[in-house]
């Protein structure tokens, strides 16, 4: 299964990893982990790839199997599986492009014999072949992954329970994926407004701490990035769909590293107006 807390900036996601980690204490209470849990993140693997070594060796040294799991599978059918090919497991480390190596890093890290992933915006500067390898690997693993991101779709695809942390101190456990969350949240804040005027005062006072409230003009703001958001999200899928084009990849160079370059423009401004909308959300609560 795959969790992925999902909150405000600033209201503590990496924090709430690094202490499920154990690379901080808690203020208070004691944090627990079983005596079966293996821990696996990619911060564990910065620097960790040797730029002389070929590809194939970097994984898995002299060996011709890699254990994945309980099963033995050959190196070169497992970096297949991550979109790198016999000419890249051939090839030298250090002559790999960014999104090659990020693909190799993340077959190292499932090849790590963990059972739990912690992964930090694991989607960042990812190119689109990679971020495919990224969530097939995350389908097919066997083990439980906690992941924070601000990529919707992506947790839309990998994520089967949200932990939903309001910025206020509230927590909600949510069973399935992003959309219907916000689905969710959406039906509750319509039911709110439209609830009797003493109900909805009756559950302000009981609601702790209390929200600062929204003023109009952050109201028209939410208005406009929610139409933006549902805008972008098109956009984006028209240019997943001309990207997976096989024709593409066989034309010329610079339009498929415009097409590249929009994607992730177009991603990042997603999720720059997610956090955003987050932070409205919370003033309206």
């Amino acid at each position: 299964p795959s969790a992925s807390p999902r909150a405000p900036p600033g209201a503590g996601k990496t924090t709430l990893l690094r202490l499920i980690l154990g690379e901080l204490a808690p203020d208070a209470g004691v944090r627990e982990a079983g005596a079966t849990v293996r821990f696996a993140s990619m911060d564990q693997l910065k620097g960790d790839l040797d730029l002389d070594a070929r590809v194939n060796e970097a994984l898995a040294g002299r060996k011709e199997t890699i254990a994945v799991g309980e099963r033995a599978v050959r190196v070169e059918s497992y970096l297949d599986r991550f979109g790198l090919g016999v000419q890249q497991q051939r090839s030298l480390v250090r002559d790999l492009s960014g999104g090659e190596r990020s693909r190799l890093q993340l077959a190292k890290l499932f090849a790590r014999g963990g059972n739990v992933l912690v992964l930090d915006e694991p989607t960042n500067d990812l190119d689109l072949a990679t971020l495919r390898a990224l969530e097939e690997a995350l389908i097919a693993f066997q083990g439980s992954a906690l992941l924070v991101s601000h990529d919707r779709w992506f947790l839309d695809r990998v994520a089967t329970q949200i932990l939903y942390l309001d910025g206020r101190g509230g927590v909600r456990l949510h069973h399935g994926d992003m959309s219907s969350l916000l689905e969710r949240l959406g039906r509750e804040k319509q039911a709110q407004r439209a609830a009797p005027p003493a109900a909805r005062t009756a559950a302000a006072r009981a609601a702790a701490p209390k929200a600062k409230g929204i003023t109009p003009w952050q109201r028209r703001e939410l208005d406009e990035i929610e139409q933006r958001i549902a805008a972008l999200e098109l956009e984006l899928a028209a240019l997943d769909g001309r990207l997976g084009d096989s024709a593409l990849y066989s034309g010329p160079k610079p339009a498929l590293l415009a097409l590249r370059a929009q994607r992730k423009e177009h991603a990042t401004e997603l999720a720059r107006l997610l956090a955003r909308w987050e932070e409205l959300e919370a003033l309206r609560g």
